[in-house]
């Protein structure tokens, strides 16, 4: 599933769309396919996180620090999220849970997700260590999957660079 998701965020950043609101209700499994469905928040072009009303587009579960800052957002911002779906898909939750959308969005600008180690001990650690690569908040340190044009070369990509 991780191979697919990123093999449609790889194509659909190539066609230079940011989806930006990627998250775990956005993706249905049909058989052994991932389908990545509402394409709503979508752009064609790098724009501020936030609208002309100054209002947050986005999850804030999902939302990665630069966009809950309303800055410009671009492919990272997406594999950020997938970040976050993907540690959903493992553990059961979302690292940054709150009573209201700011005190989320405050730990995804102010706190280190909890590794993936912590509340999946068995986990292999180079699938640790690519979670925790896209869930940095270095936009540039997530650019590294962005843009490869099929499932399984993303994938070997995410193991190779993490481990």
């Amino acid at each position: 599933m991780a191979g697919q998701l990123l093999a449609a965020l790889a194509y659909v950043h190539s066609q230079g769309i940011t989806h930006r609101d990627i998250k775990s209700g956005n993706v249905m499994i049909c058989g052994h396919r991932a389908v990545r469905m509402d394409f709503g928040l979508a752009k064609d072009e790098q724009l501020s996180g936030m609208t002309s009303a100054g209002v947050l587009l986005g999850t804030p579960e999902y939302m990665a620090p630069e966009q809950a800052e309303g800055l410009a957002v671009g492919p990272p911002a997406d594999l950020y999220s997938f970040g976050i779906v993907l540690y959903e898909a493992l553990t059961g939750e979302v690292p940054f849970q709150g009573r209201s959308a700011m005190a989320i969005i405050r730990q995804h600008l102010e706190s280190v997700p909890p590794s993936l180690k912590v509340r999946l001990p068995s986990v292999d650690p180079r699938l640790s260590a690519a979670v925790a690569r896209v869930l940095g908040d270095s936009w540039a340190a997530r650019r590294w999957s962005s843009g490869v044009g099929n499932e399984r070369t993303n994938s070997r990509a995410m193991w190779a660079q993490s481990a």
